[in-house]
Formats: structure tokens, sequence, C-alpha cells
């Protein structure tokens, strides 16, 4: 592989298994466009994956190349008919699972709201003081007081630095994937098989609802209570809570079942709400378009801080 700067945020294989002869519906969640184009083509950002920390800028991008080709052959096993997965294929595509929420642009989202919501509350909670005496202690005093408080106001006022890039991005997938890809394997999983109405996929396709069982709404893909992914036009993997990692692991829980229209417009419409740009669909699925009002009303994922408890930050 050459230095790829068109990168894919969705890989061409897996788009593959919603499109028609390579072509693929795209939904424009941004600009509210809709349009036809090839899985070569449907998902890319120059240079998304790009960095210049390292000796190979493009290191993350190739090595995306050995998780994708095992997930493929996963996928291409549940294709022939093969379910319960062996545990090779499994761990392939919890792996897969994994990146597959932490590599888009949803998570970048949030980690740029999480970046300027806790340099908010901490800029909030400090002195001009304490920010003097921190510039001085790495050898930075060259800003007057006035400088400082105009600077500590502004970001009380707007929140973080900027936006996270590909670098500080691209730094919080290993731990984070290999933490979410354990805790998808411990699950029972279930292949859903629809046949009177379809799936479609985005650019987060790794979906997750809250765990209200413990009396607190536990929000986050490794307290969910249930995981969905579409992993084709018709076909998803649904997992339920871990109750037995032994056994789950050895896919002694897991199973199949015909899903109804109702199950597959739940996940289809948490696809669409879980989604930060783009939705992808198979040519003729036209009956899976939201209609004009649901996309005026789609605004990108959020994190919900106000239900966040914090404790109260020390003044220094």
């Amino acid at each position: 592989m050459n230095n790829p700067e068109r990168q894919h945020t969705v890989p061409k294989f897996y788009l593959r298994g919603f499109a028609r002869y390579d072509k693929i519906r795209v939904i424009d969640l941004q600009k509210r466009s809709i349009y036809l184009t090839s899985v070569n083509k449907a998902s890319i950002i120059k240079n998304f994956y790009t960095v210049d920390q390292y000796t190979d800028n493009f290191a993350f991008e190739k090595a995306l190349g050995s998780v994708e080709a095992a997930a493929a052959q996963a996928l291409n096993s549940v294709k022939m008919g093969n379910w319960p997965l062996n545990l090779e294929n499994r761990v392939s595509l919890a792996v897969f699972m994994a990146i597959s929420l932490l590599r888009g642009i949803t998570f970048r989202n949030f980690l740029s709201q999480a970046d300027g919501f806790f340099t908010k509350l901490i800029t909030e909670d400090s002195s001009d003081h304490s920010i003097t005496r921190y510039l001085n202690n790495i050898g930075s005093d060259s800003l007057s007081e006035d400088a400082i408080s105009t600077i500590r106001n502004t970001i009380a006022n707007e929140g973080g630095l900027g936006k996270i890039d590909a670098n500080r991005h691209l730094a919080h997938i290993p731990n984070l994937a290999v933490r979410l890809a354990f805790n998808i394997l411990e699950r029972t999983w279930s292949l859903a098989t629809s046949t009177d109405r379809n799936f479609l996929t985005g650019d987060t396709p790794l979906i997750s609802t809250r765990n209200t069982n413990v009396g607190l709404e536990l929000c986050g893909v490794l307290h969910a209570e249930n995981i969905a992914f579409p992993i084709s036009r018709n076909q998803a993997i649904f997992t339920g809570p871990i109750t037995n990692p032994t056994l789950a692991l050895s896919s002694c829980l897991d199973f199949r079942f015909d899903c109804d229209t109702a199950f597959v417009n739940t996940l289809n419409e948490t696809v669409f709400f879980s989604s930060s740009d783009r939705l992808y669909l198979h040519p003729e699925d036209e009956e899976l378009i939201p209609n004009k009002e649901l996309l005026l009303l789609h605004q990108p994922p959020a994190i919900d801080f106000t239900s966040v408890r914090l404790p109260k930050t020390p003044r220094y």
C-alpha cells in the first residue's frame, strides 16, 4: 500500500454488503442531500488518519488493512451460513466492531466535545495566579497578567482550544479498542435476519442502548444493555448483556432469529440518530430514506454532560 491520502472512514468491503454492483446510496446528513456513488468513493475523508508524530504518517491507515482483512473473512463465513462463529472469526469481528465505533467522525467529535467541556470546567475553577504559576513552572513567563486573564476568560466562555486532530484521536484507540472488543466478546451474540424490511448503516455502525436495569442510566458501550451492528442489507449482529463470559466466548449461548419489521425499524432509527455525517443504504431501498422533516431534525450525536456528576475541582 502506498501513502493513501484518500482514506475511508467506513471500509469498502463492509459497504459492499449494502451495495448493488458496487453502487450505494448515500444520505449526507449535514448537507441534507441524497446521491448514488461507488463504494470506492462513499466514505472518503482526505487525510483523516494521517498523523505527523511517527516515521510513517500513514501507519494507522495501513494497520487498518489487517483488521479489515480478518473481519472480511469472518463476514464471508457468516454469508456462507456458518453460525455460531468459531472463536477466531468471533474475535476478528469483535475487534472490527470496536474499531468501527472508535475510528470514525462521531468518536472524534465526542473527543472534541469532551476536551472543550473539561477544559472549560478546569479553566473556570482556575485563578489567574494558578495559571501564571503553571506557565512559570514550564518556563514560559512572557504573558502579562491581562493577557492571561483574557485567555482564561475566552476558554471559560468558549470551551476547548480547538478540535481534536488525528494525532490525539488515534492515540485513544488502541487501549479503548481492546477493552471494548473484550466487552463485545463476552456477550451473547445473535444473528438477526430480515426478509420483510432491510437494514441501513452509517458512519457509526456500532450502536447501543442505555442500561437502566441498575437504577442509573449508564451510558456508553461498555455499560450498554444491548449492542447491535448491521453487517449487510439483510443481517445484523445483536448482542445482549454479559451473562456467563466463559460460555459466551465458546459461542454456546449464541443463536439466530428472524426479526420483524418493528425490530428493523428500531435499529435503523437508532443508526440514523447515532450517525454524524452519512447514512449508507442499498440503491433499491428508497423506503428507508428519512423524510425531509426528520432529516431537518437530525443533529450530530452529542455527549450529555448535564447528567454527569463531577467532583469539585480544588483551587490552587
